[in-house]
């Protein structure tokens, strides 16, 4: 693609999972602030370890990637915000994350 500077369309790029959406113009910025807002509804604490563990994990050996996994999903367990996902969910309830 690059090297024979071939445009690639949207379709294709979906297809080949370069992108995740498509959007027509006039349908972009409320694309948008649905992809915000399901992001800000979501459990801080897991989403900071989930970027952390992608970013560095990334960088290292294929074991120390896996540490960096259990680590973070053993942080995880031992917070309020995992028993508000699990509750949330025993009761088909949204759950209210506090960041704790």
């Amino acid at each position: 693609m690059v090297l024979l500077a071939e445009p690639v369309i949207p379709d294709k790029a979906l297809e080949w999972g370069l992108v995740n959406y498509i959007a027509e113009p006039d349908k972009f910025e409320a694309l948008i602030d649905d992809i915000a807002g399901r992001l800000a509804s979501g459990a801080p604490l897991a989403q900071k370890l989930a970027k952390a563990a992608f970013y560095y994990g990334a960088q290292v050996a294929q074991r120390t990637g896996l540490f960096i996994e259990s680590s973070a999903s053993a942080d995880i367990s031992l917070t309020k915000d995992l028993n508000e996902g699990l509750t949330a969910m025993s009761y088909r309830r949204q759950p209210k994350f506090t960041g704790q």
